[in-house]
């Protein structure tokens, strides 16, 4: 179970409870949590989510956010994580409910990403091991 802070019919309990509800969406479970095998391969989904999402921050290019694609992307999978966060108490629906966003998320991170500035970091490094 999740702990949700209680909401209240107003603007300043909805942003007060905004940034744990994200967390939990992001985050939770995570790796260290004691949890059984099913909740563990969603704790590596979540840390291959924050990996990505590391290398695209590595890796930005401003260019792409003109695109109506990107708008659309970015609220669509911002405003579906927060209405999980701030609804559902349950891990593992949780993990059910943003599937349908996570396609999305990854849309985002390809059009955030520069591919060249990629390339060259992925070639060098593997250049580095031989």
């Amino acid at each position: 179970m999740v702990h949700i802070g209680k909401l209240q019919p107003n603007l300043g309990s909805f942003l007060k409870n905004a940034p744990r509800a994200l967390f939990n969406v992001f985050f939770m479970p995570h790796v260290f949590m004691k949890q059984s095998f099913l909740s563990w391969l969603s704790s590596i989904e979540n840390l291959l989510l924050l990996l990505m999402l590391i290398i695209t921050s590595l890796h930005l290019k401003i260019k792409n956010r003109t695109v109506p694609l990107f708008w659309f992307c970015l609220f669509f999978v911002f405003f579906t994580f927060l209405l999980i966060g701030l609804t559902t108490p349950v891990y593992g629906a949780i993990v059910r409910y943003k599937v349908p966003a996570l396609p999305f998320l990854m849309v985002l991170m390809f059009l955030l990403m520069d591919n060249d500035k990629f390339k060259n970091t992925y070639n060098s490094f593997i250049k580095r091991k031989s």
